[in-house]
């Protein structure tokens, strides 16, 4: 008599097993698992127990029933992501439930945004800090900074008291070159400035531009300190001369040229010098000439000039510490806000 025994596929999705159902008992049954598209054999069981991921399995000597089933999973995965920081590139890691893991959509590392923070000025007395470069998105120190010994550029000139009410603003000045001594120990604070050293004075702040076209005025001789700054100046349109052909640099500088001068220089730098200011609160505003009324307004408003005594005093003669004072507030006022 002829026995035959049964071997059951047990049905999978994902994939198929194929061989023989029947098999003469006494003989080999050789069973082939392919993974359909998009799966992938995760194990094989031999009645309830597990051989593996095999692609072939081959039943020797059949004496009995068995049955045969494959496993297939398809990956379902999780993205986690990992963001990128200043000095590391970030990622995407891709987890599935059976643990396969892949890592991918790698995104550069975003480079530190650096600024100097903590920056502080010297002063007559305490040392200043050039400030630490700091990353602006991670917070790492990326340079320390420096620390800046206490300076006094006023201290060079003997007759420079530093308690009175002008030793900011002659710091200022000087620190910036903008204005000198009138010798190597003197810089005369209640001295009265020229027309020539304010032009000058301008010059500097400009950064002493090279200057161009013809000197208008005789009375500017070449060679003097004032000659490149006065030309510069009067074809910029910044100084008209006292008349058609002459400059007058030696001249005392009165607080309305100065105010005017100023305010040609704002506007010289793309500042807006019109004013709605009123002048008279003043009572010497009558003595303000013509040329000169918008530009004082503009001052007064801007807080360049506040008055001796409750008036303006435009004839009168400006002091070098007091010019030094105007030029500190323009430049913090109006230039440097």
């Amino acid at each position: 008599m002829t026995t035959y025994y049964a071997i059951a596929i047990v049905r999978s999705i994902g994939g198929k097993v194929e061989g023989p159902t029947q098999v003469l008992a006494g003989e080999d049954a050789t069973f082939t698992i392919t993974a359909d598209e998009n799966y992938f054999l995760e194990d094989v069981l031999i009645d309830g127990v597990s051989v593996g991921q095999v692609t072939e399995y081959t039943f020797e000597q059949v004496h009995a029933n068995h049955y045969i089933q494959a496993v297939f999973h398809t990956h379902v995965y999780t993205a986690v992501v990992t963001a990128p920081t200043c000095t590391e590139a970030g990622y995407t890691t891709y987890i599935c439930t059976c643990g396969d893991t892949y890592v991918a959509d790698e995104v550069p590392a975003l480079g530190h945004k650096e600024a100097r923070q903590g920056a502080v000025e010297a002063t007559c007395t305490e040392d200043g800090y050039t400030g630490d470069l700091v990353c602006t998105v991670c917070g790492e120190i990326l340079e320390r900074g420096e620390s800046i010994p206490a300076n006094c550029p006023s201290q060079q000139f003997e007759d420079l008291n530093p308690h009175a009410w002008y030793h900011e603003a002659t710091d200022f000045v000087i620190a910036r070159g903008y204005m000198c001594g009138v010798s190597e120990t003197r810089f005369a604070p209640h001295g009265t400035l020229t027309r020539g050293q304010m032009v000058t004075i301008l010059h500097r702040m400009a950064g002493e531009p090279q200057a161009e076209g013809q000197n208008p005025f005789v009375d500017v001789a070449e060679g003097r300190y004032y000659t490149q700054a006065v030309r510069w100046a009067a074809n910029e349109g910044l100084v008209l001369g006292v008349d058609g052909t002459h400059f007058a640099p030696d001249a005392p500088l009165t607080r309305e040229q100065l105010v005017a001068l100023m305010a040609r220089y704002a506007a010289f730098q793309e500042e807006d010098v019109t004013s709605q200011e009123s002048l008279e609160c003043f009572p010497d505003s009558q003595r303000v000439s013509d040329y000169a009324q918008e530009a004082m307004a503009w001052a007064v408003e801007t807080g360049l000039i506040c008055g001796m005594d409750g008036r303006l005093n435009p004839k009168g003669t400006a002091t070098r510490s007091q010019v030094a004072a105007i030029i500190m507030r323009l430049c913090q006022n109006v230039l440097e806000p």
